[in-house]
């Protein structure tokens, strides 16, 4: 049998033993699901106080609310309980807790904010200024309700009709003997996991150790799938013993900026097992996310808001040398290039049109000093990066970033890869209009194959140091580099 029918068929026997439903695809990530239910419960505790109060003080006492007084209980209602769910540590969307243990931890966080408010109310001696019936309607309605918002996102996070709409995508590599018999779809359903697709790793050879060329073929087909699914980690099921092997696949899959975990193997799920009885689903990370959702919220929101305001600085600007391109050189203003961005995903640049020549096919030559395709006004764009600007066009969009590793044409990208070791980990964030390298000296011309490797050095310095005041202050250090004779 062919490399390929027998892959096929281990597809078979993992789906089978692993997927538990079909992905919607409007999925929506476990931990973004939380986010949304932190917002949607702390946005009901204010209105349902809100409502309580203006209600009781025109239907019992008769009487014109006080909003501020209303205003100020409920917000900090909804303050203490956030705060005692967050030390009681109640699950949300994707959780292993049962729906009884999760509504009596939530009930039980509202208790505890409403005895805190009256301590504080107590101490400060103004518990006689509030309405102990707006009080005790407020402390009665947002129980239930925060009870039917956690059955609403719990029953989005369970599959209904084969799909399911809160919950994690992952990509399944196992090894086929770890996997059978080990009943993985119950498991990963009650956890909100669908299993976007799966691959197996064929048995180890006796006397080989390391990866073969279909298991690298494998993996480079893995690794397309995560980035054409969008799946959010990568689950190992392999030997632990095998320790070889699996630091060979761990440094084939750090080229995706995603999440991976191993799973317990058998030997270890079964000391467990017999230890406590405990089957729940264990697995350790072996390989981090470069930014967590939190992180990429902050940078995300960073980027539009500096986007937007440079955009709106800058387009009187943007007019005048579009104008003046026109004038200079027959062609268009703007010209799109293929790059390669996140996760290796490509997309297309905008820039000013510098040259003669708009080239973006398989062999790109870089621009030099001197270059005779510049045109006169390029040459001048290109020294003051001016060209870059519609690049926030791509920022806005999500394509890129403001601060990142610079995206490199495809041509460019694919030699890269080839003879600079760790190249690949760039694709780990987003590119960016500037970057760590950029404001370090290593701009523009890349000669020598040295001058690229202290770049991606630089690169992945950043991003393994990210942080969104490391950010501010490149975009900073941007303005003192721009005028530097580097790019040609």
């Amino acid at each position: 049998m062919s490399s390929r029918s027998d892959h096929t068929q281990r597809f078979a026997l993992i789906d089978d033993a692993a997927t538990g439903c079909t992905p919607s695809p409007f999925r929506i990530s476990a931990p973004a699901a939380r986010i949304l239910l932190d917002l949607a419960e702390f946005g009901t505790i204010v209105l349902l106080g809100l409502a309580a109060g203006v209600a009781y003080s025109a239907f019992v006492l008769g009487s014109a609310p006080e909003y501020d007084e209303i205003a100020g209980i409920s917000v900090c209602a909804a303050i203490l309980y956030a705060l005692m769910r967050g030390l009681r540590r109640v699950q949300g969307p994707g959780g292993r807790a049962s729906l009884s243990h999760e509504l009596m931890a939530t009930l039980g966080s509202w208790v505890l904010a409403l005895v805190t408010m009256s301590m504080i109310a107590f101490v400060m001696k103004s518990g006689a200024d509030y309405s102990r019936g707006f009080v005790l309607v407020f402390a009665t309605v947002v129980p239930a309700a925060l009870a039917v918002l956690r059955l609403t996102f719990r029953r989005l996070s369970r599959s209904r009709g084969g799909t399911r709409l809160i919950g994690r995508g992952v990509v399944v590599l196992a090894d086929p003997d770890e996997l059978a018999g080990r009943n993985l779809k119950e498991r990963l359903d009650t956890r909100a996991i669908d299993v976007v697709s799966s691959f197996t790793l064929l048995a180890a050879s006796p006397g080989r150790s390391g990866l073969g060329e279909v298991e690298r073929r494998t993996l480079d087909l893995l690794i397309e799938t995560c980035r054409q699914l969008a799946a959010d980690e990568i689950l190992l099921v392999m030997p632990w013993q095998d320790q070889q092997r699996i630091h060979a696949v761990l440094d084939e899959l750090a080229r995706v900026p995603l999440p991976v975990r191993l799973l317990a193997d058998r030997s270890l799920e079964g000391i467990m097992a017999r230890s406590s009885g405990w089957k729940a689903l264990t697995s350790i990370e072996v390989q981090r996310a470069p930014l967590g959702l939190g992180e990429r919220l902050q940078k995300r929101t960073f980027d539009i808001l500096a986007a937007t305001a440079l955009l709106m600085a800058l387009m009187p600007l943007m007019l005048g040398v579009a104008a003046l391109i026109r004038l200079d050189s027959p062609g268009p203003a703007l010209f799109r290039q293929r790059r390669n961005g996140f996760n290796g995903r490509v997309f297309r640049i905008w820039k000013f049109r510098t040259m003669t020549a708009a080239e973006d096919g398989a062999v790109i030559r870089q621009a030099v000093r001197n270059d005779v395709r510049v045109t006169r006004l390029g040459r001048w764009l290109r020294r003051t990066s001016i060209d870059e600007l519609p690049q926030l066009w791509n920022v806005l969009t999500g394509e890129m970033s403001i601060v990142g590793p610079r995206p490199h044409a495809v041509a460019h990208n694919n030699e890269y890869t080839r003879r600079i070791a760790n190249y690949a980990l760039r694709h780990h964030m987003k590119p960016g209009l500037t970057g760590w390298a950029q404001v370090n000296g290593y701009r523009g011309e890349t000669p020598h194959l040295s001058l690229m490797e202290r770049r991606v050095e630089h690169d992945l310095w950043y991003i393994n140091n990210w942080s969104i005041w490391l950010d501010i202050r490149i975009l900073a250090a941007t303005v003192r580099v721009l005028l530097k004779p580097c790019a040609y």
